[in-house]
């Protein structure tokens, strides 16, 4: 299991569990870079950085399911 700051990669709304709530926001994010209206620092979680796409996708897709508790 991998670990960002405080939280577990590919955790995106804060509540220590990677679900659908985090492939939802995921989802409204992909696609934009900083200054987007629909841009989420935290669905940011792999290289390339600054701009949400695949390799975002797949690092929450192998945490899925995983609890911080």
């Amino acid at each position: 299991m991998y670990y960002y700051l405080d939280r577990i990669l590919g955790e995106i709304n804060g509540d220590n569990i990677v679900n659908t709530l985090d492939l939802v926001l995921l989802a409204k994010a992909y696609g934009s870079k900083p200054g987007d209206s629909n841009w989420n620092p935290n669905a940011d979680m792999a290289y390339p950085w600054w701009v949400i796409g695949i390799a975002d996708l797949v690092t929450l897709s192998k945490a899925w399911g995983n609890t911080l508790i």
